[in-house]
């Protein structure tokens, strides 16, 4: 769980999860042990109407169900609710007035996880660069979004035919992608 939209996330892969890969889920007041700390102070609502820091060269894949998610609540009690409308950055999160702030994802790589590659439930989110592949779902978005200059393949050929790999030692093994 990312749950503070003041994170820059920078060519991470996360694979093989049992359920979500990287999960945005930010709560309506800052929750858990970091919810006594001075430096987050975070006001009411602060953290859906915050753009995101940095989101650049990811990877997520073969999660069992969704790779990517941008979306949901954290509950007080650190449950969680998955889908809500709450996300919506400004230029200055605590001004309701204020103009439309956005996310940028940039070059994000998405494929074989079981549900979805990506579910999006935030408004004003910039995909550029995106390539997703091999996923029931490859991008679900619930509100207002742009996508630019990317790739979606349904199914590829890509079954995972496992090859033969030479280890450091000089052996080699059989191994099943």
């Amino acid at each position: 769980w990312v749950t503070s939209p003041l994170n820059n996330l920078v060519g991470n892969h996360a694979a093989g999860s049992t359920g979500i890969g990287i999960w945005y889920i930010f709560g309506e007041n800052v929750t858990g042990p970091s919810a006594d700390l001075p430096e987050l102070d975070f006001q009411h609502m602060e953290a859906f109407k915050t753009a995101i820091l940095t989101n650049e060269d990811n990877v997520v894949h073969s999660c069992g169900e969704t790779g990517f998610f941008f979306g949901g609540a954290l509950q007080h009690d650190q449950d969680f609710s998955e889908h809500t409308a709450l996300c919506d950055p400004r230029i200055h999160p605590l001004d309701p007035d204020s103009p439309t702030a956005v996310n940028y994802i940039t070059r994000m790589t998405v494929f074989k996880n079981i549900k979805e590659n990506i579910w999006n439930d935030c408004r004003a989110t910039l995909w550029a660069n995106l390539h997703s592949s091999d996923a029931y779902l490859g991008l679900t978005m619930a509100h207002n979004n742009w996508v630019m200059d990317s790739t979606f393949i349904g199914e590829s050929s890509n079954w995972g035919e496992p090859n033969i790999v030479r280890l450091r030692n000089g052996s080699k093994v059989m191994w099943h992608r």
